[in-house]
């Protein structure tokens, strides 16, 4: 197996005008398109990320019949999790060996 982090951010507001946060409803579709498309060669897929956000991912992969859909083979939730933390929680779910240092 090897080992691929997409570790994109998305953030569901934008930052303040005039004190007031605006919303843009399209960003987490756009984001998860593009999420999708960047997976499009994977055998095996976890999807993993802070509070539903996996789960919104996968319902919404699952909704509009992406091609990734039957590769989901897992979804976990963490908290902001750096690149490090992404590749040890994938290891840890395929059961792999982490190499710690």
């Amino acid at each position: 197996m090897r080992p691929f982090v997409c570790h994109q951010h998305m953030h569901r507001k934008h930052p303040k005008l005039h004190g007031i946060a605006k919303e843009h409803p399209d960003d987490e579709k756009r984001h998860f398109h593009a999420l999708s498309r960047s997976l499009d060669d994977a055998d095996q897929i976890v999807v993993a990320g802070p509070a539903d956000t996996e789960l919104d991912f996968v319902r919404r992969v699952k909704e509009y019949e992406s091609p990734i859909a039957a590769h989901v083979v897992g979804t976990g939730t963490v908290d902001h999790p750096t690149d490090g933390q992404m590749i040890a929680f994938a290891k840890q779910y395929f059961g792999l060996k982490v190499r710690t240092t």
